[in-house]
């Protein structure tokens, strides 16, 4: 039986909305049924991409604080440790993370500088370990050896460790964060320069 011989429906008002004139038929309805079902997929399913794609550049920075710029040695090496400012649900929001600081000679204009390095070896991400007696730090999972710069001196990691953005503000030295992405420290780098 063809959509053309079907007798209309009983209750005008109850009737479906004709597209040109023409009630609408069985096949009209899958038709525009599947149409709009597939729309809405597509953009249920689309959405999120285009949130990641575009969400990146508009992440936000925190600068996280460190401690006092007094409290830092010149030449020593010392770990910072501070709530994680992305920390993971498995954390129970009880996450540390933590930074190798040194505090180097002051700059030309007398400012205190610093060299403030990702305690993560950038092969597997296991943490690396200071040692003061051969001023190197030792990848204990697979043998990386970094200079005190942060350099890779031998060892399977493909370059030296992530040194973080940092400055002092108010006499307190901080760090930008989220400091471990390489991508995010491209950009934040070139952002801190044109400050």
């Amino acid at each position: 039986m063809s959509d053309a011989s079907l007798p209309p429906a009983s209750g005008a008002a109850g009737a479906s909305a004709p597209l040109d004139g023409r009630p609408l038929g069985r096949r009209s309805f899958y038709f525009w049924f599947a149409t709009l079902v597939g729309a809405l997929t597509g953009t249920l399913t689309g959405l999120p991409l285009l949130r990641y794609l575009f969400n990146s550049k508009r992440q936000t920075t925190d600068w996280i604080t460190l401690g006092p710029v007094d409290s830092f040695t010149v030449g020593e090496m010392r770990l910072a440790t501070f709530a994680d400012p992305l920390p993971r649900p498995c954390d129970n929001g009880a996450a540390e993370a933590s930074v190798f600081v040194r505090r180097e000679e002051p700059g030309q204009d007398g400012a205190a500088q610093f060299r403030v390095l990702a305690i993560a070896c950038p092969h597997q991400g296991c943490d690396v370990v200071w040692s003061d007696e051969s001023g190197l730090f030792d990848c204990p999972c697979h043998g990386g050896v970094f200079n005190a710069d942060g350099n890779r001196l031998s060892g399977p990691p493909p370059r030296g460790l992530f040194a973080c953005i940092w400055r002092t503000r108010q006499q307190q030295l901080e760090i930008r964060a989220p400091f471990f992405s390489p991508a995010f420290h491209a950009a934040a780098t070139d952002e801190a320069r044109s400050e």
